[in-house]
């Protein structure tokens, strides 16, 4: 059985986690600020965070406690979006560049091992029409708008926008200037 356990004295927007609670349901087994984990010092062999800290206050707080838990050799592994639509509103907050990853991880003491840009530029401009097309079909549907029978025809576009975006990709040069997400993988020296 999962519990959870707040740490400290929380915001009181943080109160109590509905992000999990009520818009994933689940269970955390521990709440708690992310700048002030209650975690023991360098006991901790890998931390992962996937799509989190574009959400938090303060990127450098969380980061530097991930430093402090980790164990000399411990890894962090991050994935966060670059390019893409807000998401989790009103949490979303912070986009990094991978200059801007670097340089924050590498203040806490983490050496980046590998940035990996996700998405190349053809890939990201498919993605984000795509999510803005659907964007619009939703709003149609939820507002029962009279142009809501043109949503049948939206799977024939994504589909072509997808295999545009592939092709024009093979075609094009290897480039990471409008990837739409880094994965990123560090360490804590010895």
């Amino acid at each position: 059985m999962a519990r959870a356990i707040f740490a400290g004295e929380l915001p009181l927007r943080w109160a109590r986690p509905e992000t999990a609670t009520e818009w994933y349901r689940t269970a955390p087994d521990i709440f708690a600020d992310a700048g002030r984990l209650p975690i023991a010092t360098q006991s901790v062999d890998v931390a992962l965070l996937l799509d989190v800290l574009e959400h938090l206050d303060s990127v450098d707080h969380a980061i530097e406690e991930i430093a402090r838990i980790l164990k000399p050799g411990g890894r962090l592994l991050l994935q966060v979006p670059f390019l893409y639509p807000l998401h989790d509103e009103p949490r979303d907050f912070t986009r990094l560049s991978r200059h801007g990853i670097s340089n924050l991880l590498q203040r806490y003491g983490l050496v980046v091992e590998q940035c990996l840009a996700v998405g190349t530029p053809m890939e990201t401009a498919g993605l984000l029409t795509n999510i803005a097309i659907s964007k619009v079909a939703w709003d149609w549907v939820s507002r029962k708008s009279p142009l809501m029978p043109l949503i049948l025809v939206i799977p024939f576009f994504v589909v072509i926008i997808n295999l545009a975006a592939k092709v024009l990709s093979w075609l094009a040069y290897d480039n990471a200037f409008m990837p739409f997400s880094y994965q990123v993988s560090t360490s804590k020296p010895h």
